[in-house]
């Protein structure tokens, strides 16, 4: 263990780093249900994702532990599972293996980038600014998802307003987002899974939370490697482009450094320096995708004291063993109504939107197409029209005012191939 993972050389010990696995699982174990509520707007079986999100997670910890030795927690992306919902399967029309098959893609050419300098050009594809924006706008939109879904909002004639807010649904949703804030205020950990559980307890008298059938037959992984390589072309090439460039730029853009020295971040191999950070979210993501998951990416609500985070991947390893013994909460997943878990579709999008505070909103050509970037992604309910967008609009305005040199050709070529993709029609 000391040779795999250097616990002592980095001043930890077993238990601490365990303790620290502990704590992070409780601060993400909320994901399990909040990943088959998304998903199971595409048709895949909720208990199913419940199951493979329970393994994906584990997997990716493990990766994690074994190719970088960080102590960081993977998970499915609440974002790209929007993403993968709402933008590959609703609006371009992609069965859900076929979307599958695209994550599975696009984590293969992660990883083969990860080995070369082409993923410095890749990472440059979109200005700074724009992935700020793009993740607040992704904020946004899971934030209005979780309010349209509770019932919180609705649409009345093509208006948005005000849903019935003093029954059913919303008003579940309303009592577990206070019940979920307040956790989160007093700082208890799992504070989001709890206000899962305690909103789904305070909806049985509301007639909400349905009943408990036990039955280990509800177990299943009916998503298992469950590809459709030969279809993903139905929607023609510029959505399939698109679609997998879209995945490629989150994955690279989206993680985030750990905040602890690890000798593993990056190491020389012949010529080449491989990005293990890249490396672990590519292999992560594929495994994924074989368990019927999106995007696996590190997850941001981890613990913000330093205290309570460990030193060593075997805090991560801890978290993926966490996750196997947590599989047994499908018997219970189905029973949870969506009321009690879009409240964290709210918090995550309040938490995702603090990366807006980094955009210099008093320069204008920097904060028109990064508005436009964030008001496209739940106005139009989708993130690669939001960002293609963005990004046409922050081209032009350089081209316009002479400053064409101050972009690269990489952003010239994406932002060609969103032209493209936007005024030719998809199949």
């Amino acid at each position: 263990m000391e040779a795999l993972f250097k616990i002592k050389e980095k001043g930890s010990s077993p238990g601490a780093e365990i303790l620290a696995g502990l704590t992070s699982f409780l601060s993400v174990i909320c994901i399990i249900f909040v990943v088959p509520e998304i998903l199971s707007a595409t048709g895949m079986p909720y208990t199913a994702v419940l199951v493979a999100t329970c393994l994906a997670c584990a997997t990716g910890c493990f990766l994690t532990a074994l190719i970088s030795n960080l102590p960081l927690v993977r998970t499915p992306a609440l974002g790209m599972s929007a993403f993968f919902a709402y933008s590959l399967c609703n609006q371009l029309g992609y069965t859900w293996p076929q979307a599958l098959t695209i994550v599975l893609i696009s984590g293969a050419l992660c990883a083969a980038a990860a080995f070369t300098p082409f993923r410095d050009i890749i990472t440059s594809c979109i200005p700074e600014p724009l992935k700020k924006a793009s993740l607040a706008g992704i904020g946004l939109f899971i934030a209005f998802i979780g309010l349209s879904a509770a019932g919180i909002v609705t649409t009345v004639d093509g208006r948005p307003g005000l849903g019935s807010l003093t029954s059913g649904n919303a008003l579940l949703a309303i009592i577990g987002l206070a019940v979920t804030s307040l956790l989160i205020a007093w700082k208890i950990k799992g504070a989001m899974f709890f206000g899962i559980i305690i909103t789904s307890i305070i909806g049985i008298p509301l007639g909400v939370t349905g009943s408990f059938s036990p039955g280990f037959t509800n177990i299943n992984l009916s998503t298992f490697l469950l590809f459709d390589f030969k279809g993903i072309l139905s929607g023609g090439i510029f959505p399939l482009i698109i679609s997998i460039m879209t995945l490629c730029l989150f994955s690279m853009f989206s993680d985030k450094k750990p905040s602890c020295e690890a000798d593993s971040d990056k190491e020389k191999t012949g010529k080449a320096a491989v990005d293990l950070t890249l490396l672990t979210n590519a292999a992560a993501t594929c495994s994924g995708a074989v368990f019927g998951m999106p995007m696996v990416l590190t997850h941001d609500d981890t613990p913000e004291d330093e205290d309570e985070t460990g030193l060593t991947g075997f805090s991560s390893f801890a978290a993926g063993l966490f996750f196997l013994l947590a599989i047994p909460l499908a018997l219970f997943g189905r029973i949870v109504p969506g009321a009690a878990v879009f409240p964290v579709f709210v918090i995550t999008g309040i938490r995702m939107l603090k990366s807006a505070t980094d955009i210099d909103w008093g320069e204008f050509e920097t904060a028109l197409p990064c508005f436009i970037t964030i008001a496209a992604t739940p106005f139009a309910y989708s993130i690669p029209h939001s960002l293609g967008m963005g990004l046409v609009f922050h081209t032009l305005i350089k081209l316009f005012r002479g400053k064409a040199k101050e972009v690269p050709v990489a952003v010239y070529i994406v932002t060609l191939i969103f032209i493209a993709f936007f005024i030719f029609p998809q199949k």
